[in-house]
């Protein structure tokens, strides 16, 4: 699982502060019954290392990690040069994204992170 795995009963939320949507999605994310860490890929330097495991635990090729809305018409062929690109741009990184100990996952609106909810707080539970 991802290197950004804390703890069992923990969330790891890796959000942009500049990001309007990101900062909503944050808040929601708080208010739910599981606990959070937080990581502004702004403040918060990640390494090329963790990016690749993002994508690996989702499943998905590096270029799917970047936020296509503010990449238009740039198409990057290769690994290494979109894990290049990502760490010198975080900003270019899709977010937010949620790491737990079960999943890695991109958040797209509010129901994800419902749906997250329930298996946290299920173990949260049974962890107690």
């Amino acid at each position: 699982m991802s290197s950004l795995v804390t703890h069992p009963r923990v969330a790891t939320f890796i959000y942009s502060r500049s990001k309007v949507r990101d900062r909503k999605l944050l808040a929601r994310a708080e208010a739910l019954s599981f606990k959070l860490k937080r990581v502004d890929i702004e403040t918060e330097k990640l390494t090329t290392t963790h990016f690749a495991s993002l994508a690996n635990d989702m499943d998905v090729d590096i270029n799917s990690l970047i936020d296509s809305r503010i990449v238009q018409g740039h198409e990057i062929s290769d690994t290494e040069g979109a894990l290049k690109l990502i760490n010198k741009n975080p900003e270019l990184l899709k977010t937010p994204i949620v790491v737990t100990a079960e999943c890695v996952t991109y958040i797209g609106d509010f129901g994800d992170l419902a749906r997250l909810d329930k298996p946290l707080h299920a173990s949260n539970q049974s962890l107690s």
